[in-house]
């Protein structure tokens, strides 16, 4: 596979595509993730807008994509994870094309896409289509303009860069440490007028004052940083999975990342051109610890942001081996125990209870007695207090509130009339058929709301609308 992997033909791309395409078929099912992005997609489709008519830290390019594929296909987990898969081929096409095109190793090889492919779907909720996927995008843009920056440092190229920092920004919002990286790096390994600094800095801003600029003409200015930034700096990371079951699926990569890295620094001889690229890979990697430590939704999806640098590495380590038996032998060593977490989590089931546990795959309700109707929640408008989104399958979702910590710091002061009136009024508007009540907030909160509480009648820990 190496030797194949060696020769300079674009059509060993194949290769990569074929190995994603065998690591997605075992890893279609719904995740809570994906439940919750295709939530807000659907409400924003249906009502007043996002940060408004649902709540949700989501920025806002992300939501709206989602948006786009709520309106054209529904309610599609499969549309999720196909898009999630051409969007991970391409970006591990451009990476290699653009690393060949510059030369960055010794010879001209699709190895890095091989790897790209391989580190980018490992992981269950790797393999749809994430805000992190989405932003990678546009920063693996920055990634290659920054390097044509040694032939070419016109001012034009400088905004370009960080007018996509500021739309991957707009994606995800822990990017924006991806504005650190272009300064320190344009400081420290090149010159820079202070001119150009400026240029890039307006960039990066250019589209997010466009977004400010609508959302302060669409009331939701304020709202739109109170559920966006102050979630990341008050409320702790919503994990996915325990920082243990994360921990485990990405030690061996990151293992391997070291191994590869200090083979590379320790033996390799290299042209100044490809140093400097090295370092800035490096920088990059230090960036991403930023990023995962700044971010909210916590899940092996925000892995991505290591991955072209996984992929850089592990390819620079692997031809500075000279014989190519035993370049053959790590390759596949590295390939086979990277794909470790991924044979437990699709082929163990006491890993996939494990991972169920930490509140990444949806669970289906248990079976109902179709004998009580209380008990038979389908097509019903439901609202559910709690992180668990299984019951949103075979229903829609009532109220805008749908991230719990938002829910809970808002209505934390009912004393308070403006709060209540907005409760009464969400009610009124878009009353829950079923209310569930997974964490208990949704008793206090009907007590102070008399007259909507009379309008349900409480079976355990849910409310049902009573018939008129």
């Amino acid at each position: 596979m190496l030797s194949l992997l060696r020769i300079n033909d674009p059509f060993r791309l194949i290769f990569p595509f074929l190995l994603l395409l065998l690591l997605w078929f075992p890893h279609t099912a719904p995740l809570q993730i994906e439940m919750r992005w295709l939530l807000v997609g659907e409400k924003i489709t249906e009502s007043a807008g996002l940060y408004r008519s649902v709540w949700e830290n989501m920025m806002p390019l992300s939501a709206w994509v989602y948006e786009g594929i709520e309106a054209i296909v529904g309610r599609s987990f499969l549309t999720l994870k196909i898009i999630g898969l051409l969007l991970l081929f391409y970006q591990a096409a451009h990476f290699n094309l653009f690393l060949i095109q510059k030369d960055f190793f010794q010879e001209r090889t699709y190895l890095p896409a091989f790897f790209y492919a391989l580190l980018g779907s490992l992981y269950l909720d790797e393999l749809t289509l994430t805000p992190p996927l989405m932003a990678m995008f546009f920063l693996l843009l920055v990634l290659s303009r920054v390097f044509l920056l040694a032939d070419n440092s016109s001012d034009v190229a400088l905004f370009k860069i960080g007018f996509y920092i500021g739309i991957a920004t707009l994606f995800y919002l822990p990017s924006l440490f991806y504005l650190a990286w272009l300064m320190v790096g344009l400081s420290v390994f090149r010159t820079t007028t202070l001119r150009q600094y400026l240029l890039s800095l307006i960039g990066f801003l250019l589209p997010l004052l466009a977004i400010l600029t609508y959302f302060y003409f669409t009331d939701r200015f304020f709202i739109f940083f109170q559920q966006t930034l102050f979630l990341h700096l008050k409320f702790k990371p919503f994990w996915y999975l325990s920082w243990q079951s994360i921990a485990f699926v990405v030690a061996i990569p990151l293992f391997w990342f070291l191994v590869c890295y200090l083979q590379v620094s320790l033996k390799g001889v290299f042209h100044n051109f490809q140093i400097y690229s090295q370092r800035m890979m490096l920088l990059w990697f230090l960036v991403g610890i930023l990023v995962v430590a700044f971010t909210y939704e916590v899940g092996s999806f925000i892995f991505i942001f290591f991955v072209p640098i996984l992929a850089f590495f592990f390819t620079h380590a692997l031809l500075l081996i000279k014989k190519r038996w035993q370049a053959e032998i790590f390759f596949w060593i590295i390939a086979l125990s990277s794909l470790t977490a991924y044979g437990l989590e699709t082929y163990l089931p006491d890993f996939q209870t494990f991972i169920q546990k930490n509140k990444l795959l949806i669970q289906q309700p248990a079976p109902e007695k179709k004998s009580d109707k209380h008990l038979v929640i389908e097509n019903k408008q439901v609202w559910v207090v709690g992180n668990d989104l299984s019951y949103y399958l075979k229903n829609k979702m009532a109220t805008p509130y749908l991230n719990t910590d938002l829910t809970k710091n808002y209505f934390k002061n009912l004393n308070n009339y403006e709060i209540i009136n907005k409760l009464y009024e969400d009610f009124n508007q878009n009353p829950p058929e079923v209310i569930i009540d997974l964490e208990g907030d949704a008793k206090r909160l009907l007590d102070k709301l008399p007259p909507i509480r009379k309008k349900y009648e409480q079976k355990d820990n849910i409310y049902f609308l009573k018939d008129n």
